[in-house]
């Protein structure tokens, strides 16, 4: 779904104005995904399937944290273009209240002046629905990703079902977005022992990412999960060494992990070693994804995988 003025929207905005309305609709919508798993109110039906033929579902809990999330940035900022995982609201969903204070995000010295015509809101208003509708409420996240120039700045991942704080990054000045900013986590934790050998898969792709991992990656351990933020996530804490994604893939499902992981001073490209582009047309990514928590994980993983995951 997009959403945006055909001329574009005028003015300006501040990135902590941003993140602080993001961090305020995301938790709104996990309130809302959590009540609709409490009350068994998913209505759960299939939309489509990816070219490998696994279904894709989406339920009420999808449609609604949409609606927050759409309707929520339309309330704060007129014309704001998003892109979004599910269709047009078809209700205007109560939203987080712009009359609420929200605690700024970020140091001031950290913030950015935006211009609204450069910016996209990208979110994915629930990963993991396969899993949601599973009960493996583990992997469920919310996903929004600040798009600036074609480039994620900023992304803030939150596991709705978890005790965890939601995890914000924002990207640095230097190289690769080094120097950046992590919310949420004291740290990244560096992949020891043996996480410096697992790597995260989808669990919905098993076998052509177990197979990956056994051809190019020797002495290295396939750990399946369900989600891109939560996968994402798995590289930040430290209990994967990097993220491989072999199938086709969307910009809402990593755009926000893009982000957080660049904060970090990570990596996060095709398997071509070329960083994502995100605009509103092409939306689905087709070389593959690794991700990793530094610069020489990245160029390592690279270096085996390079090419042998389209």
């Amino acid at each position: 779904m997009e959403d945006g003025s055909a001329e574009g929207p005028q003015g300006t905005v501040q990135l902590s104005e941003i993140l602080a309305v993001g961090m305020g609709l995301s938790a709104q919508a996990a309130g809302v995904i959590k009540e609709v798993k409490r009350l068994h109110l998913e209505n759960m039906h299939v939309k489509g399937h990816t070219a490998e033929g696994v279904a894709e579902p989406v339920t009420d809990a999808d449609q609604r944290s949409n609606a927050i999330f759409v309707n929520g940035y339309r309330n704060h900022f007129p014309g704001i273009v998003m892109l979004s995982e599910e269709k047009q609201p078809a209700e205007n969903a109560t939203v987080f209240s712009s009359s609420t204070t929200l605690a700024t995000p970020l140091p001031a010295a950290a913030d950015l002046t935006l211009d609204l015509k450069d910016l996209i809101m990208i979110v994915d208003p629930l990963d993991a629905t396969k899993e949601f509708t599973e009960n493996l409420l583990e992997y469920v996240t919310t996903m929004v990703c600040v798009v600036y120039q074609g480039r994620p700045i900023a992304g803030i991942i939150n596991q709705v079902f978890e005790e965890s704080p939601m995890v914000m990054g924002v990207i640095g000045n230097g190289p690769s977005g080094a120097g950046g900013i992590l919310r949420g986590r004291p740290s990244r934790h560096q992949a020891e022992g043996e996480a410096a050998e697992t790597v995260a898969i989808s669990r919905s792709h098993t076998g052509a990412g177990e197979d990956v991992v056994t051809k190019y990656l020797p002495g290295h351990k396939s750990l399946q999960a369900g989600g891109a933020g939560f996968k994402a996530l798995l590289v930040v804490d430290g209990v994967a060494n990097a993220y491989v994604h072999v199938t086709k893939i969307k910009s809402w499902d990593v755009c926000a992990a893009d982000a957080v992981l660049h904060a970090i001073g990570g990596g996060f490209t095709d398997a071509d070693g070329q960083h994502l582009k995100y605009n509103t047309e092409d939306t689905v990514f087709t070389h593959g994804i690794v991700a990793t928590q530094s610069a020489e994980s990245q160029a390592w993983y690279l270096e085996h995988l390079g090419g042998n995951l389209e």
